[in-house]
């Protein structure tokens, strides 16, 4: 954690970069609904609220932000651009500030502590929820992502060079591929070891969604190889679709994406499954009770996504279905192997907290789903 002093540097430079007076203003720590320990600050200024958010020491950090921004100018100089769908903002991310550093070759990063910070707004909304999702919205945030891509297409990074489609295999389907050929008995272990599973009662579900998973992984091999083969037309993807990052106004419209951490290079496709996969339609009674085919909330997203971006790369619904449930499985064998090898610090209780409650929801979710005959 930043010492006081070194918050204090952050919060001087941030009140220089926006020309504001150093005697009024407050900070506080936030907590990051992410499992990435990224340091987020809350700076309150009498004329508007502001975030500082620190990001990993990597090669691709600035072309990550450079992404937000860009894409976040391209919606700026688009009449209306998602508020013609009924989102809040024009945008879909919160606008990042140059940090008024001429020694810095970015300037929407400041390099402090060993880590990358940016200054953006402060969004005034809250995560969304899985119970409180129905038809109307799926469909709102389908429109939502489906514009968004059709402006990825087009992003330029922060030297003007285009980062729009290219034609390649999907690093994200060769990693599920990977992970699952490496898949054996020997995970089962590695659950009976962990004092974490027992303590918080994951043992039985994690084993019976691990045995599933193995169970299927030869017709889930063939299916993987066909798919990471393929060429895809693949652009800049968020591909951390989860409902914590993205945020609505209390009249349930979309406000902003708030995490690119993992964003990359990659099928768009994966955006839409993380995006519907993690609404878990089956888990909740979040669709009314009367309307029991929820595969039609699919299709119903499928048919909003495509007619905000025509020109979309997602060849086939039924691909994304069978995905969706293979990724399911995969995440909760991926989070196996975090956990047990200490990857995903797990120490602290209020995080601790956060991963029981995913790795659960993916096990429920996995269990209905993979229930499903055809899938």
């Amino acid at each position: 954690m930043l010492q006081s002093t070194s918050i204090n540097h952050l919060v001087h430079a941030a009140l220089h970069s926006l020309e504001a007076s150093s005697t009024a203003f407050e900070c506080n720590r936030w907590r990051s609904n992410g499992f990435s320990d990224t340091e987020i600050f809350q700076l309150i200024l009498p004329r508007a609220t502001f975030a500082i958010r620190s990001w990993p020491n990597r090669f691709d950090t600035p072309s990550k932000v450079a992404y937000w921004s860009n894409l976040n100018r391209r919606f700026a100089a688009t009449e209306n651009g998602l508020k013609q769908i009924n989102a809040v903002s024009a945008a879909p991310f919160p606008n990042i500030y140059d940090w008024n550093k001429p020694s810095e070759s970015n300037p929407l990063l400041f390099h402090f502590e060993n880590q990358f910070w940016t200054l953006s707004d402060w969004v005034v909304a809250r995560s969304m929820a899985s119970r409180e999702v129905d038809r109307e919205l799926a469909q709102h945030l389908a429109r939502v992502l489906g514009r968004m891509h059709a402006e990825t297409c087009h992003a330029l990074d922060g030297q003007g060079v285009p980062l729009g489609r290219e034609r390649m295999q999907s690093h994200s389907l060769v990693e599920r591929l990977k992970l699952l050929n490496t898949l054996n008995h020997r995970l089962f272990p590695a659950v009976d070891r962990s004092d974490f599973f027992s303590a918080h009662q994951l043992t039985d579900r994690l084993k019976h969604c691990i045995a599933t998973v193995i169970e299927r992984k030869a017709d889930w091999e063939r299916f993987l190889k066909i798919c990471s083969s393929q060429e895809r037309n693949c652009h800049w993807i968020v591909r951390d679709l989860w409902r914590e990052n993205i945020l609505l106004d209390s009249n349930q419209r979309f406000s902003a994406i708030v995490d690119l951490g993992a964003a990359r290079l990659d099928w768009p496709g994966l955006d839409f499954i993380r995006l519907f996969g993690s609404l878990s339609y089956r888990q909740h009674a979040s669709i009314l009770e009367s309307e029991r085919d929820t595969r039609d909330v699919w299709q119903e997203a499928y048919a909003a996504y495509t007619h905000e971006h025509p020109d979309h790369a997602i060849a086939s619904l039924d691909e994304c279905k069978i995905l969706h449930v293979v990724s399911s499985g995969l995440s909760i064998v991926q989070w196996v192997v975090w956990i047990s090898e200490g990857t995903i610090s797990v120490g602290e209780p209020t995080k601790a907290g956060r991963v029981v409650a995913r790795v659960a929801e993916l096990c429920d979710l996995f269990l209905i789903e993979s229930s499903i005959p055809h899938l």
